[in-house]
């Protein structure tokens, strides 16, 4: 049951990920826009450049988690994880040259990279701490 809620959440976040790129930069500004005013609501103070500049480091660490906890109970191994992780980034990036109003961006690569190895520290120590106990 596991392996299926963690296939289709894997999928979604793909899925996700692949829409927002394929986005126009008209789209993205907008939903940038939205995502500080709904912050906002809730007393959280945001501008509009931090949000933008963090987005790819929060996507791909949601990714990262959903990918670890699937990869793993298949049995993955870190590196297949870790070749995944960095090849959706690199194909998110990728796409964007092919794309008018977009442009491949080294930084928001990084900030890919980082939010997938982000999340394969955190289940890693999650994990390590539960088999510890």
């Amino acid at each position: 049951m596991k392996k299926k809620v963690y296939g289709i959440l894997l999928l979604a976040a793909v899925v996700i990920i692949l829409l927002l790129t394929l986005q126009d930069s008209e789209g993205t500004v907008k939903l940038s826009e939205g995502l500080r005013l709904w912050l906002e609501r809730f007393g959280l103070k945001s501008d509009f450049h931090s949000i933008r500049s963090n987005a790819h480091l929060v996507l791909h660490f949601l990714f990262g988690i959903v990918l670890c906890l699937y990869g793993r109970e298949r049995g993955w191994s870190w590196w297949v994880i870790i070749l995944i992780g960095c090849g959706v980034g690199l194909i998110d990036e990728s796409i964007k040259v092919l794309l008018p109003t977009r442009e491949f961006d080294v930084v928001d690569l990084v900030k890919d990279w980082v939010g997938v190895a982000a999340a394969m520290v955190v289940i890693w120590l999650i994990k390590r701490r539960t088999v510890g106990s």
